[in-house]
């Protein structure tokens, strides 16, 4: 009765070997595609696929989890049912429930399990990657797919120099917002406004530019002077 259903199980698992090559030549067929010339209906079906390898990949972790218990601990469930309360058990070895040939069934259907769940994982990052080149693609319509690279590379870079920009412009004038909005509050004693009219707003707010603008080039002075220091050591060696 163990060996006709680890053969059951043998042979479902082989049919899910062949389901998953119909998926490996499917997603072959999609990066043929999307290489020439990316589509919505050829990204749609790519979904699709990637969703259901999902799916299949759910459904069949539990089954390896399975069969490796049945395989693993046959002897252990057997010993946890012997009465060691009783003298005459203890002689007796301890045989499990699946025989021999039941178990190469089971070692036969994990090793199957385990090359599926490995083809899947391989399928669903090619699918991962397919999606992401779509993406790139169609956001960089006229450049060359073997030229993309360097494009996204450029597009990266152009962007982090931006957002230096930006940051830095933030950090120049957050000083001045900052004393603008104490020189806007109200005071009791407003004495010190009539004697020191635009003056003190300008010394306290460059100084304060200043200091900050200090503190955020220094990262990129301390580089300065070690590419100066590396250049000067490479002239004296050459």
């Amino acid at each position: 009765m163990c060996s006709s259903r680890a053969s059951f199980a043998s042979v479902f698992v082989d049919k899910a070997v062949q389901v998953i090559d119909a998926y490996h030549d499917q997603i072959s067929k999609i990066e043929a595609q999307i290489l020439r010339k990316p589509k919505p209906s050829t990204v749609r079906t790519l979904h699709i696929v990637s969703g259901d390898l999902v799916l299949h990949k759910r459904t069949l972790e539990p089954i390896k989890t399975l069969v490796y218990g049945l395989r693993r601990y046959d002897k252990d469930r057997c010993a946890a049912l012997v009465d060691e309360s009783d003298e005459a058990n203890s002689e007796q070895p301890i045989v499990g429930f699946m025989s021999h040939k039941s178990k190469i069934y089971l070692a036969d259907v994990y090793d199957h399990t385990e090359y599926i769940l490995s083809t899947l994982d391989m399928i669903a990052g090619i699918g991962y990657s397919l999606t992401d080149y779509s993406f790139n693609v169609i956001a960089f319509p006229f450049v060359h797919p073997l030229e993309l690279t360097s494009a996204l590379q450029m597009a990266s870079y152009s962007m982090n120099d931006t957002m230096r920009l930006l940051t830095m412009i933030t950090i120049i004038c957050l000083p001045m917002t900052f004393v603008s909005g104490y020189f806007g509050m109200n005071f009791d004693n407003e004495a010190w406004r009539h004697e020191w009219p635009d003056v003190l707003f300008w010394i306290v707010a460059l100084s304060g530019v200043l200091v900050i603008s200090l503190l955020f080039v220094i990262p990129d002075i301390k580089r300065m002077w070690h590419y100066i220091q590396t250049r000067k050591l490479l002239q004296a060696f050459s």
